[in-house]
């Protein structure tokens, strides 16, 4: 029997791709995207009303100023914890609460390979969401002051969108599992994005280890967000911050598909 379980929280290449495939056409129904897409592009309405604000006058200044409080307001304490909420959370719960994932484990695919693939296409569209945001938003605010700043922005921006994966992997893994263990995986899921992520990284001592915020933030460059902020996360160093991140994530989806093959969904 334990062999049986083992084998079917085994992955498979082929068979995550189809899944992945399987999932990124469900990630972009309404049902699934609405919530997502409204959050991502959150950003792009504040941008929107922060340069007309400007162009009447009320605001005099926005450009990298603007862009630096959104990014480490908006994007890498928002918006990276609550999309991978929005998309780990429902991986399994949701389906096993609308009695649907009966019929996705009627496909000849094995449980570890199910999950991964759907985690991984759910991902996928989680990066394009939050990407695309960004873009939008440095472009915009980049263009309020004629392009002065856009030069140096844009020199971060494919560092930027690597942070936004990378923690959009990470959060999303640790929701994945939040799903697979806890009856209410949302309430959870909130308690850790706007309790434990939102103060524990800011707290002295080691427990900041604990934080995946606390990781991420070694990703970003360092003139890209407020100075105050980057010295009360006191991040590691970038390669330590990408291998916590790595292996934590891992290590979460891991567990993921070994609760997932023996959990019995009939």
């Amino acid at each position: 029997m334990e062999r049986d379980w083992l084998a079917a929280a085994r992955p498979h290449l082929t068979e995550i791709g189809r899944a992945a495939a399987f999932e990124w056409r469900l990630a972009w129904q309404p049902r699934r995207a609405r919530l997502a897409l409204l959050f991502a592009f959150l950003p792009v309405l504040v941008a929107v009303v922060g340069v007309l604000l400007q162009r009447t006058g009320i605001v005099l200044t926005m450009g990298s100023d603007a862009l630096a409080q959104i990014l480490a307001t908006l994007y890498l304490q928002i918006l990276v914890v609550l999309v991978p909420l929005v998309f780990g959370t429902g991986l399994v719960a949701q389906e096993a609460e609308a009695r649907t994932l009966v019929y996705v484990l009627v496909r000849p695919l094995t449980r570890g390979s199910l999950l991964l693939g759907k985690f991984l296409g759910s991902w996928a569209a989680a990066c394009l969401q939050l990407g695309a945001s960004l873009i939008v938003v440095v472009l915009l605010l980049a263009g309020s002051d004629g392009f002065a700043t856009a030069g140096p922005w844009l020199e971060r921006l494919p560092r930027l969108l690597v942070a936004l994966a990378l923690g959009t992997l990470s959060y999303g893994a640790l929701f994945t599992l939040v799903g697979l263990v806890f009856s209410r995986p949302a309430l959870v899921g909130l308690f850790l994005a706007f309790g434990w992520e939102s103060a524990i990284p800011f707290l002295p001592g080691w427990i900041k280890a604990l934080t995946v915020r606390h990781h991420l933030a070694a990703l970003v460059p360092a003139d890209a967000m407020p100075p105050g902020v980057l010295a009360a996360l006191s991040p590691p160093s970038a390669l330590a911050g990408f291998t916590w991140i790595v292996v934590a994530a891992a290590l979460a989806l891991a567990t993921s598909m070994l609760l997932f093959a023996r959990r019995d969904y009939v």
